[in-house]
């Protein structure tokens, strides 16, 4: 999930739905949504009323730096 955000695979505007970024990343539903809750208390993904979870508007470049990190003990390439 990280590296989609970071490579910008996910778009700012895009709504994050579960079931299609769990097939994406080849999970199921239940390890993701634990990965959307991590990357939202990480400030990378944000849920706006009536909007969903979105790509949180920070810059992908403030990001980068942070790259190789854990997500709460899960490793990025964990979910990729």
């Amino acid at each position: 999930m990280r590296d989609l955000i970071l490579t910008a695979q996910l778009g700012i505007s895009v709504q994050l739905k579960q079931q299609p970024l769990a097939e994406r990343c080849g999970v199921s539903r239940i390890p993701m949504r634990e990965a959307l809750k991590r990357l939202a208390a990480e400030g990378l993904i944000e849920h706006k009323a009536h909007q969903g979870l979105r790509v949180a508007a920070r810059s992908v470049q403030e990001l980068g730096s942070n790259h190789g990190s854990e997500i709460g003990g899960i490793q990025h390439n964990d979910l990729v």
